[in-house]
């Protein structure tokens, strides 16, 4: 019997489907949140985990596929996406951004440039901050200030 999700077919027409409410964009995020964390789960290095580790507090997730990480930020299983290394591509994130978009949750790369997905050129992203709303990108760009630094360098170059 076909299934989709580990749900045969006539479960998966069963299912209640639910709304979901978008964030509140002026929600304050505090300095102390325990902020829970998707990242890469194929491309972790010591690099990435020294990085991540200097946003403390925070939970680390590591999920796999980039636009399922976004989606985590939008349905609230995490609070933020963060990807401070090379390799992602405007690609992986285009769709699901107009989910994350939609639920009011804020993007930037490393440089803290809004995300924008450009035609021609360079389609690779340099690295990536997304976070619930504006409040919690700026307690995670605060946080990872000591070391982004270094990091810009990398994609300046």
């Amino acid at each position: 019997m076909p299934t989709w999700a580990g749900m045969t077919t006539e479960e998966s027409w069963k299912r209640e489907i639910t709304d979901v409410d978008p964030f509140d964009p002026n929600e304050e995020c505090k300095e102390d949140h325990n902020i829970r964390i998707a990242t890469t789960i194929s491309h972790f290095n010591d690099e990435i985990k020294s990085i991540l580790e200097s946003i403390q507090p925070n939970t680390v997730n590591r999920i796999g596929g980039a636009g399922n990480k976004c989606n985590c930020v939008g349905r609230n299983v995490v609070d933020a996406y963060v990807f401070p290394s090379f390799g992602l591509k405007y690609w992986d994130i285009c769709a699901p951004s107009a989910i994350y978009k939609g639920m009011g949750c804020f993007g930037t790369n490393l440089l803290e440039e809004r995300l924008v997905f450009p035609i021609d050129g360079d389609r690779k992203l340099r690295g990536l901050i997304l976070a619930r709303n504006k409040s919690m990108h700026g307690v995670l760009v605060k946080r990872l200030a000591p070391v982004i630094a270094g990091i810009r360098g990398k994609f300046m170059a």
